[in-house]
């Protein structure tokens, strides 16, 4: 009953909680710094990308600027103005008005610096707790080996014994 429980409270519950915290410094350094994902599958290639402007034009607006150290295209949107503001804010892609969503950080996305925004990372409780029972279980296995142990060593046959003065 007690692993059913267990299984059962465990059970699709995330590792890692991800807390998004700041606000927009309207900085622009997230339109020059895009990271697509389409499908559960982040762009890597030209081609994907290629692919995903065919598929739906609003993508022709992003420009690749190069890679990031994970192997991930990065793409700049051409919509930005000199003020770093949007020029077609009401229209702007999902992925933008999502921005900073918890996909991008949990997989390849990066935040870019100077960004107001930051990400603080906690343990679910969850996690912690199915740690705190696994390391409890196995204090308890070596400190019944342990007494165990001690029982073996004072029924010793060869273990002197106390002189009685």
């Amino acid at each position: 009953m007690r692993k059913l429980f267990q299984s059962w409270l465990f059970s699709n519950q995330p590792e890692t909680i991800y807390e998004i915290q700041g606000a927009c410094k309207q900085c622009g350094s997230c339109c020059k710094n895009i990271n697509l994902c389409e499908a559960g599958k982040w762009v890597s290639k030209k081609s994907h990308f290629q692919k995903m402007v065919a598929e739906n034009a609003e993508y022709a607006r992003l420009t690749i600027t190069g890679k990031n150290k994970k192997g991930t295209l990065i793409f700049s949107c051409t919509w930005l103005d000199a003020n770093n503001h949007c020029k077609d804010y009401d229209n702007r892609l999902d992925i933008c008005q999502m921005f900073p969503n918890k996909m991008v950080i949990t997989n390849q996305g990066e935040i870019p610096e100077g960004c107001g925004y930051s990400i603080r990372i906690h343990r679910s409780f969850d996690v912690v707790l199915k740690n705190t029972i696994r390391r409890e279980k196995i204090v308890n296995r070596w400190q019944r080996l342990k007494n165990g142990f001690k029982k073996k060593i004072s029924r010793s046959p060869f273990r002197k014994k106390e002189r009685l003065s």
